[in-house]
């Protein structure tokens, strides 16, 4: 009967596995089609969260003032 649950179970695992591959693939191939149909703002909402903080120079000003490291100084004042 053991032996019986191990097969099961790594044929389950299996199935899951390739569920999960085959629902990552179709996903990322409608985000591709979709992508270049969304307007423009949209578009730009979508790059702001794939490129980090760190390479959007004009960015930095936000980062800044939302880090702690202002209130820290107002702090020690």
């Amino acid at each position: 009967m053991l032996k019986a649950w191990r097969e099961g179970f790594w044929r389950t695992r299996g199935l899951l596995i390739a569920g999960l591959a085959v629902s990552f693939l179709l996903h990322s191939i409608v985000f591709l089609i979709s992508y270049p149909l969304l307007p423009e703002p949209e578009q730009q909402t979508y790059r702001a969260r794939l490129i980090p903080y760190w390479i959007q120079p004009e960015r930095f000003d936000q980062v800044i003032r939302a880090s702690a490291l202002p209130a820290s100084m107002e702090m020690l004042r």
